[in-house]
């Protein structure tokens, strides 16, 4: 859970690709731990920024993970569509 002390206030917070791979991948070990950042920034207001590559991180991570057999193609097609519309912008 994020803080809400005035003195450690975030309006922002930095991803990489890893953090919204495991909110969609319902296997993943920090899948919970994920989710539960995500649904807290947005209720504290909490913008989320990332690399402008993370979408690109995050396409080759599936790639990787269905050539290894962790996910087939039809969970990383679904997770890919949930990362699209993440709330993070890319610049």
């Amino acid at each position: 859970m994020l803080s809400n002390s005035s003195s450690n206030n975030p309006s922002e917070i930095v991803v990489d690709a890893n953090s919204p791979l495991n909110a969609v991948i319902a296997v993943h070990p920090f899948h919970q731990d994920a989710r539960a950042l995500f649904g807290d920034c947005a209720a504290s207001g909490i913008a989320l920024i990332a690399p402008a590559w993370w979408e690109a991180e995050a396409d080759s991570s599936l790639r990787r993970m269905v050539s290894a057999g962790y996910l087939t193609a039809q969970a990383a097609a679904t997770a890919q569509v949930q990362l699209d519309s993440f709330p993070i912008p890319v610049d």
